[in-house]
């Protein structure tokens, strides 16, 4: 039986904790008009958000969505902020309480994990085992189903006003019909059946990992798999032999249909541990890493961007935050000279200095 939590939902609501969300909310984004608006008159608003809450009268808004295409066609939904507060406000009291029902080998939105640990996990994993399973799971944010989550979420929190409140945020957002897959126990009514996460809210990612804890506990604990590393829904599994990763994929792909989930066909394989594979942006050999190609160049064409950017409006801040981003991502001393490489043939200008110039990183 899963431990249960009950009276969480007072805790969101105190002032407490609205302040502490609205301060994780405005990271970063400080400078928008939307954000500054709402700081102007920061203890009104948080006041205001209480009373809806404490009345269960607080009501979700819409989206503004737009499509980026790098790496991959994705929607981004961007809730008002006001909205990304309350966002903040659930999962500071909720996040911790689903994090501890996840198994170790989980790594994606969780304190002390992330890609880099990810990574060392799998690098260690395939020096003890000889093949490797990769599974993905076909759009998965577009496909995860409200009911499914709503019941996984109800069987942890038995508070009814914290259910409600997700609810009524669940029901924000709906995929359209071409993310529904059909199911072999599918009838008409289920065409109709809500499901997708919008990408953008904080909450969709912490739902999106708690979502895949039962295929988790399937793989580890009935299936006894020696190797597991998942990071959201891209995930890996290390066996000793072909056969015992195969007769895994077909368990692993009749649960997630019970949570109705599709495995990416394209990138479902397995693989020889000494073939290498990719995992979250890298190559992996047993000895060495490698960023993927596609990645690169993907680096090259936005640095170039920033430089028109930067020509534009004289501003060196999208530059650094870009190059923070990569560096912190890839590591920063591992694939120094790349990004040094890079950068070398990479010229920037500024017209009211009236000089050219590269960048060059300082690593610590």
């Amino acid at each position: 039986m899963p431990r249960q939590f009950n009276n969480l939902y007072p805790d969101i609501c105190t002032f407490e904790n609205l302040w502490k969300a609205f301060r994780y909310a405005r990271r970063g984004k400080r400078h928008k008009l939307e954000v500054a608006l709402f700081e102007q008159d920061v203890e009104r608003q948080l006041f205001e958000i209480q009373e809806a809450l404490t009345s269960n009268n607080f009501e979700f808004q819409g989206y503004r969505s737009f499509i980026i295409t790098d790496p991959k066609e994705r929607v981004i939904c961007a809730a008002p902020f006001r909205d990304r507060v309350v966002h903040h406000a659930i999962c500071n009291i909720i996040a911790p309480l689903m994090d501890m029902a996840l198994l170790d080998d989980v790594y994606a939105c969780r304190t002390g994990k992330g890609t880099h640990l990810a990574i060392k996990k799998a690098m260690s994993m395939m020096k003890k085992h000889q093949w490797v399973l990769k599974m993905d799971i076909k759009k998965y944010f577009y496909t995860i189903d409200h009911d499914i989550l709503l019941t996984t979420l109800a069987n942890r929190f038995i508070d009814v006003q914290v259910m409600d409140l997700i609810s009524k945020l669940l029901k924000t957002y709906h995929s359209d019909l071409s993310y529904y897959f059909r199911f072999p126990q599918d009838n008409l009514f289920d065409i109709a059946r809500p499901r997708g996460l919008p990408i953008g809210n904080l909450t969709s990612q912490w739902f999106a990992n708690f979502y895949l804890n039962p295929i988790d506990r399937l793989i580890k604990q009935k299936l006894k798999l020696p190797g597991y590393v998942r990071y959201m829904d891209d995930f890996i599994l290390f066996a000793d032999t072909k056969d015992d990763l195969f007769h895994t994929k077909e368990e692993v792909i009749q649960a997630l249909q019970l949570l109705r989930l599709q495995a990416n066909d394209k990138k479902t394989q397995i693989f020889p541990i000494k073939n290498g594979f990719p995992f979250l942006g890298l190559y992996l050999r047993q000895n060495r890493l490698r960023i993927l190609r596609s990645n690169l160049k993907r680096i090259k064409r936005r640095l170039g961007e920033q430089a028109k950017k930067m020509q534009r409006d004289q501003n060196l801040q999208h530059v650094t935050q870009s190059l923070q981003a990569w560096t912190g991502y890839y590591g920063r001393n591992q694939f120094q000279y790349i990004f040094d490489e890079i950068l070398s043939k990479q010229v920037f200008y500024r017209d009211d200095l009236e000089q050219s110039f590269t960048f060059t990183l300082t690593y610590g």
